[in-house]
């Protein structure tokens, strides 16, 4: 049977999704509420599978992911979030994550993204595959937001909802001074001057709902 391990802060989801699995006959072997403890946990435990939320406390989702790649044997990594597809799919699959699940949309196919990934192939929408596909035909420069790092991408899109600054810390267990610095290095690197404007490009690049 394949074994599971699931990244994700929200016990009720947690419950729904141990059950999904259960319900597949998959074993779960392990579960992880927050990105600082997710990493050694799933070594230890063997997990063939990583269902993996990005919203997490401590080291985001983007960041798990990159310390999951460089394990001598990394699991296969299933990315499960309400972030838009546009946006946090094509940094993800790029990224190395094996398949990309929108909660909103795609929990119910979580055990045939899990069954597909572990026999070596990738999960993803028509649209996403569609997308990764032109960015790599095309011979564009970068857009401006594929030069921020993951923990800036993470920043911009919550600045674009309409997060505060200690919303924003809160939520990923950062200072509102770190969370500033942050702020900061986005608006230089999109050449922006204010939030409003950030929202104004997340929406138009449509990497925000």
């Amino acid at each position: 049977m394949t074994r599971i391990f699931l990244v994700e802060d929200h016990v009720m989801v947690r419950d729904g999704l141990r059950r999904l699995l259960e319900e597949n006959q998959m074993t779960l072997v392990g579960e992880a509420s927050s990105g600082d403890t997710a990493v050694a946990a799933i070594r230890r435990s063997g997990a063939e599978v990583v269902v993996l939320d990005l919203d997490l406390p401590g080291r985001s989702g983007l960041e798990v992911l990159d310390d999951l790649k460089e394990l001598p044997a990394p699991p296969k990594v299933i990315v499960l979030t309400g972030h838009a597809e546009k946006g946090f799919g094509v940094r993800c699959i790029k990224a190395g994550a094996d398949g990309f699940l929108n909660k909103g949309k795609g929990i119910g196919s979580l055990a045939e993204a899990v069954r597909k990934v572990h026999a070596g192939g990738k999960y993803m929408s028509e649209d996403l595959a569609e997308q990764i596909a032109i960015s790599l035909a095309e011979s564009r420069p970068p857009a401006a937001h594929e030069r921020l790092s993951n923990r800036e991408f993470e920043v911009m899109c919550r600045i674009a909802k309409g997060e505060t600054l200690s919303e924003i810390g809160e939520s990923l267990f950062l200072s509102p001074k770190t969370v500033g610095t942050y702020r900061r290095r986005i608006l230089d690197k999109l050449e922006l001057e204010n939030n409003a404007e950030v929202s104004r490009y997340a929406l138009v690049e449509g990497l925000v709902q």
